[in-house]
């Protein structure tokens, strides 16, 4: 039979075990729950802030570039516009225009010429640019249609190198950045506050109204009527009635004037572009609710989802943390092994959040990559700014899991160096340990 001591000394290595086997199981919750939370953390300090988005639009020169990058945009969507209007098309090739069809048929060659004069196929971007080119040499014959899906002949025509000193001309980058940071700083603040009502920003119009009947605005009309045919003899001699009659412009037909005659047009265009900045508003809203009234905010669920990431990020890593010290006060027997309980799990969660944002950096990139630019092309999104929001949200993509992964990093340090202390702990206990017994031993 086992005497009391050995009984009581089972009882204790059993108790010993149980304990030990709560404290593993509790570090294995606490490494279960930590992961996904500090994730959480990490999308509410990154994702779920405006300076990532902000930050994102700087580093690719966004604001120095959108006059070309809206430029590119403005000349796709029209070029997708002829492809989608077939009776202008049709209108340019059956032009009684002997110089346009001499010129249509030069440029573009026999058998592409009799291709599209029959509506056999859609004209490629290099046909219609070819288009735009003869129609800007000889003007748009009365016969053509004077709106390509709603936008007028004289606007389409319009190159990117036109639409580039245009939109220079009234979007200066230091503007353009102000009010779009001022836009994603009141969608965050209306996606955190969670209104029910309203989702309205402001944009303000001020400084665009002042370049407008500026110098600026005066230098882009003169830029837009360069960018025109030629006045004809008919145009030039009504063109001089208006402004010394003091007409309205309205009436003035869309050509290239003569050098000569800009300077005399030139304060009537002025006073026109005064009075079109006077029907500008200072501030324009956009309504986030697409102006649906009475309708809930459609951010109220993105609100939502913000708060729900929020509390399970805060309640994540305070359960984990609990469950951590939990494991630490039922498995530790001395300074080391309490060492070594706070450290291995720490070094664990550490590694596995360093492994998921090497992966996850390289999965989202492939899919942003691979599969955002022909879902942007399809929406009708040009080359050109598919391509920055490709990159922008490549950016993200990184500076996010970067974030992540230096996080994990410090985590699995701190982890390892805490395991590392652990060990030196019991290598020094063990002389002690020693000197004790042999203590003891000596009579």
């Amino acid at each position: 039979m086992m005497s009391r001591r050995q009984t009581a000394m089972a009882g204790s290595a059993r108790g010993g075990h149980l304990r030990s086997g709560l404290a593993f199981i509790c570090a294995c919750l606490a490494i279960a729950l930590a992961l996904p939370a500090l994730v959480l953390v990490e999308v509410g300090q990154e994702l779920l802030q405006p300076a990532v988005y902000k930050d994102a639009l700087i580093s690719q020169n966004s604001y120095q570039r959108l006059p070309e990058l809206a430029a590119q945009q403005i000349v796709y969507a029209s070029g997708t516009a002829a492809l989608s209007d077939p009776a202008f098309v049709a209108s340019v090739f059956d032009s009684p225009s002997s110089s346009l069809s001499s010129c249509l048929e030069g440029g573009l060659g026999p058998s592409a010429y009799s291709d599209l004069r029959a509506s056999a196929r859609p004209p490629t971007p290099a046909e219609l640019d070819q288009i735009k080119s003869c129609l800007r040499a000889g003007g748009a014959p009365a016969t053509v249609s004077q709106t390509v899906d709603g936008m007028p002949v004289y606007f389409w025509v319009l190159t990117e190198s036109d639409w580039d000193g245009v939109l220079t001309a009234l979007l200066p980058p230091d503007w353009v950045r102000t009010q779009v940071e001022s836009v994603v700083d009141q969608f965050f603040g209306t996606l955190a506050s969670g209104h029910q009502g309203g989702a309205v920003v402001h944009v303000s119009l001020v400084d665009v109204k002042t370049r407008l009947e500026g110098p600026e605005g005066l230098a882009a009309v003169e830029q837009l009527i360069a960018a025109q045919p030629s006045c004809s003899l008919d145009q030039l001699g009504k063109i001089v009635t208006i402004a010394t009659s003091g007409a309205p412009l309205g009436e003035v037909p869309v050509c290239r004037l003569p050098d000569a005659v800009v300077p005399i047009m030139s304060p009537s265009i002025q006073s026109a572009l005064t009075l079109l900045a006077g029907l500008i508003p200072n501030t324009t809203e956009v309504d986030l609710t697409g102006g649906s009234s009475g309708g809930q905010n459609p951010l109220v669920p993105a609100h939502d989802f913000f708060d729900l990431t929020r509390g399970a990020a805060v309640a994540g890593v305070g359960l984990a943390v609990l469950l951590w010290l939990l494991a630490v006060a039922l498995g530790a027997r001395s300074v080391g092994s309490a060492l070594r309980w706070l450290g291995v799990p720490l070094a664990v969660v550490g590694a596995a959040e360093l492994a998921l944002a090497v992966a996850g950096q390289a999965i989202v990139h492939g899919v942003v990559t691979d599969r955002l630019p022909s879902s942007l092309n399809e929406s009708g999104i040009g080359p050109a700014l598919a391509a920055l929001e490709v990159d922008s949200l490549n950016w993200i993509v990184t500076a996010f899991f970067g974030r992540m992964g230096i996080q994990a990093f410090l985590l699995l340090a701190v982890g390892l160096t805490l395991v590392g202390a652990s060990a030196a702990a019991r290598i020094f206990a063990r002389p002690l340990g020693a000197s004790r017994i042999d203590a003891r031993s000596q009579p």
